[in-house]
């Protein structure tokens, strides 16, 4: 997508799409009452300006960094069935290869106790 600065709508008579970004401080979550309230706030300008969706990225309590897609009409997430659940696995006593031939128990087993403790 271009980037149009100082938007002028004799050079771009047709505007395709628009993107906003928005940095969330501490204070502003803060302000507006916690993660979720504040993500409302964005998913209610969202839907003030006839967006279909918001994508928000977040990181977990592990680290791990994600990204979904909220449908700005219900707020549930958009395509469930391919949302991909993902945890940073740690504490493995050396350094792992890249890749293995076979697979690792100790992944194996790590994986395994995320999916009992989910």
């Amino acid at each position: 997508m271009n980037i149009v600065r100082g938007y002028d709508a004799q050079s771009h008579p047709e505007l395709i799409e628009t993107q906003i970004r928005m940095k969330v401080g501490r204070m502003d979550v803060i302000k507006s009452g916690g993660n979720w309230k504040h993500l409302q706030k964005a998913i209610k300008y969202a839907n003030s300006l006839d967006s279909p969706f918001v994508r928000v990225s977040f990181t977990d309590e592990s680290g791990a960094s994600h990204t979904a897609t909220l449908s700005s009409d219900t707020e549930n997430l958009l395509e469930l069935d391919k949302y991909v659940k993902k945890r940073k696995i740690e504490g493995f006593g050396k350094s792992l290869h890249t890749a293995f031939p076979n697979i690792h128990n100790g992944i194996r087993n790590k994986m395994l106790e995320l999916v009992s403790n989910d």
